[in-house]
């Protein structure tokens, strides 16, 4: 349960597009969170409380304890961090990976910069893509970047959290394929 999560690092979203954005909000109910987007217009237009998506209304952002920030330094002392960013999929029908390079490339260069004697942060990947490509791909981006030697860090891959577009189902009533 999310009431016995200890964070104090806090939780960092990264990609404040139609996933990540009401993840983010949805974490700030309960912990301190930051949403990061290096898209620097997205972040203006979420802090004046508009989202172009239509996905969560004003009201939610106005009542919302959510830090916005297109400044990749709030990466660095995160405890834990949920990428969020799109995988679409080429004219050729495979996945396109290259902004899951790019997250995974910025939260390696951030995590070499984190304070001493914070515990290993721990990094989901909530992007849709094929089976074995937090293992495979991502995990050596993020070695690479950190420069493992220095900076630890726990990683793992999560389904879908919540079900876009339907109602009655939110963060805390996730999507199951169990029964």
């Amino acid at each position: 349960m999310i009431e016995n999560l200890k964070v104090p690092g806090g939780v960092t979203v990264v990609g404040l597009g139609y996933v990540g954005l009401p993840l983010a909000l949805a974490f700030a109910k309960e912990l301190p969170t930051t949403g990061f987007d290096i898209d620097v217009s997205r972040v203006e237009e979420l802090v004046a409380g508009s989202d172009r998506n239509r996905e969560v209304p004003k009201s939610e952002f106005l009542s919302s304890s959510l830090t916005l920030t297109s400044d990749a330094l709030c990466i660095a002392d995160a405890e834990f961090i949920v990428v969020t960013v799109p995988t679409p999929v080429t004219e050729n029908h495979e996945p396109d990976l290259s902004l899951l390079e790019s997250a995974s490339t910025t939260i390696g260069h951030q995590l070499r910069g984190r304070s001493d004697g914070l515990s290993a942060p721990i990094i989901v990947y909530e992007s849709t893509t094929y089976p074995g490509c937090t293992e495979e791909f991502c995990g050596p981006i993020l070695s690479h970047a950190t420069r493992i030697c220095t900076v630890r860090y726990l990683r793992g891959i999560s389904g879908q959290l919540i079900c876009i577009h339907s109602t009655g189902r939110t963060f805390r009533t996730p999507v199951s394929p169990l029964k």
